[in-house]
């Protein structure tokens, strides 16, 4: 009776005072253990968060260690040196394609928003992906050009400018782009180079592709430019991470047997062949281009282009001892202009000649002109001799602005000078044409001139000047002005590497120098096209290119050049 006392009281208690309060709930020891199940959850929850935050800064942190370097490029000296170094130009441009937009993606907190908000406003000026491509051609060609290995890209090229290097990535990206291209022998050593930097950067290469892709692509590319020993190790080493996988045992099977085949072959003959062959080489002497209508164009482009390069990295022909007493200096006069400041005139190669003028153009005419020019360059454009039309080449890569009298009196300066300097009327030549050359900025061989094709080729010596079809435009121009008799060419810059002017079919080259001007008349006496005057312009190696040029043409010249009385006497 007792206990149930104890019972019915303790319901009375209840009653009068009510349920417990929300206090008395929390703090009974059976809901307290439920919150201290909850609370390790999410204790764990937020040493996760912690986890992962200290991750996200830590990337965060990694980038900016790598782009810190950034701060220090205060000086005009700095900002021209890294801006004309390739490796620095393409690694700002993967950071502005890929780096930059990713760091969207861990900016979360509000303290961030400011930052996402600048990278968003700034969007507009990054490169796109086709930039990106473009900085991988470029490199592609400086490679190509200059004879580098990839390793010596990687490793920035030039000692004089330590700021950073290509990665993992970057190497397995520029090797893909060649693996599908079919450059099987550039692929190896871009891969090599990848294989390099995983291992080298191992547990850091954020971004980079795995060891398995790349010796997918090393194997493969090695065995089609006959290293079948390497080809042979490598997809073993792939048998290895994927056992099960079809292709690669059947690539060692095929590898193993041709290596042995190899192996057994007459190595001593192939070493005397290799020998006969370098030696031909060394006296092959290329033929003058003068491009006749049965020429085989595929075989002409490829034996020119590899001349090209070899002039670009110095590599010209040595002038005939009968030329070399005509290569002289002088001091030119005989103009009003001239009287206090004559020209200084050097000529560098007698036939065709072509003319150094020195100090042509001073320091602050060349800022000016650059300051004139740079709210106007746009991509150089080329025509079309199919449709016409003007369009982006991939042979010739500049940003150029068009300048005349009436941007300002410089350009009227700069006509009197030319004028003072060759003697000819600058009354029918086209306006002043500044072009930038930037990262790989070049233009393969061309000439100045404009050609025709008549019905029959012209009688006298055998000479093919009419190999393309002009358009409508072009022959209006030509009906009005006449073609391009001369050209001058102002160099604004100096070129630390790379961005000569060669000439293929004498096999010369005229290296920038700032504030001179080359100069070289396109046409013959007789208004034929003087073929030697066959030129490209290289690629810009390290630093930037600044040039000017004036085409002046042939009306208005009449009294300025006359003809030779003798039609046979060209020179």
């Amino acid at each position: 009776m007792k206990s149930g006392g104890v019972v019915v009281s303790c319901l009375i208690i209840v009653g009068i005072f009510g349920t417990p309060s929300t206090a008395e709930y929390f703090t009974s020891t059976s809901h307290l253990k439920m919150l201290l199940k909850s609370e390790q959850q999410l204790a764990y929850k937020l040493k996760d968060f912690i986890s992962f935050e200290e991750r996200r800064i830590n990337k965060l942190r990694k980038f900016y260690e790598k782009i810190e370097f950034l701060e220090k490029l205060t000086s005009t000296r700095d900002i021209n040196s890294y801006v004309g170094h390739p490796v620095q130009a393409f690694l700002t441009l993967r950071r502005m394609v890929k780096d930059w937009p990713a760091l969207l993606e861990r900016t979360t907190s509000n303290k961030e928003k400011n930052f996402q908000s600048l990278i968003e406003e700034n969007n507009y000026m990054f490169p796109t992906s086709e930039d990106m491509e473009g900085a991988k051609d470029a490199l592609l060609r400086l490679q190509e050009t200059f004879s580098l290995s990839a390793h010596e890209i990687v490793e920035g090229i030039s000692k004089d400018v330590p700021i950073a290097k290509l990665g993992a990535e970057d190497a397995f990206d520029i090797g893909r782009k060649t693996y599908l291209q079919s450059k099987h022998d550039v692929t190896t050593g871009w891969m090599r180079e990848a294989l390099r930097l995983l291992e080298v950067n191992r547990g850091v290469n954020d971004g980079a592709p795995t060891r398995y892709e790349v010796l997918d692509h090393l194997a493969w590319s090695e065995y089609v430019s006959n290293d079948v020993k390497s080809a042979f190790k490598h997809a073993q080493e792939l048998l290895k991470l994927d056992p099960e996988n079809e292709r690669f045992k059947s690539n060692v099977r095929a590898f193993w047997k041709e290596m042995n085949e190899t192996v057994n072959s007459n190595e001593e003959e192939n070493v005397s062949n290799q020998t006969r062959k370098a030696k031909k080489q060394r006296k092959r002497k290329y033929p003058r281009f003068y491009y006749t209508s049965d020429e085989d164009e595929h075989v002409r482009y490829f034996m020119e282009k590899k001349r090209s390069h070899e002039l670009c990295r110095g590599e010209t022909e040595p002038i005939p001892k009968r030329h070399t007493s005509q290569l002289v200096c002088w001091y030119k006069t005989g103009h009003p202009l001239l009287v206090l400041k004559p020209a200084k005139v050097e000529r560098v190669f007698p036939k065709p000649e072509i003319l150094l003028f020195r100090d042509a153009i001073s320091d602050n005419e060349i800022e000016k002109v650059k300051i004139l020019a740079h709210p106007l360059l746009q991509r150089a454009t080329v025509h079309n001799p199919v449709t016409g039309k003007l369009e982006f080449a991939h042979y010739r890569t500049s940003k150029s602005a068009w300048l005349d009298e009436s941007h300002d009196e410089l350009v009227e300066v700069m006509n009197r000078r030319i004028d003072a300097y060759t003697g000819l009327n600058m009354e029918t030549a086209e306006k002043l044409q500044v072009a930038n050359y930037g990262m790989g900025g070049h233009y393969e061989t061309h000439f100045d001139f404009a050609r025709t094709v008549p019905l029959h080729p012209p009688p006298w010596k055998n000479r093919s000047d009419y190999t393309m079809r002009t358009k409508a435009k072009e022959r209006e121009m030509l009906k009005e002005n006449g073609n391009r008799i001369a050209t001058v060419l102002f160099y604004m810059s100096d070129v630390e590497r790379g961005g000569a002017t060669v000439f293929t079919n004498i096999g010369q080259a005229v290296k920038p120098s700032k504030g001179d001007a080359v100069f070289w008349f396109n046409l013959h006496h007789d208004g034929t096209g003087d073929y030697d005057t066959r030129h490209a312009a290289c690629p810009v190696l390290l630093g930037e290119k600044w040039v000017s040029n004036r085409w002046i043409h042939e009306h208005g010249q009449e009294f300025r050049r006359p003809c030779k009385l003798n039609l046979d006497d060209n020179n």
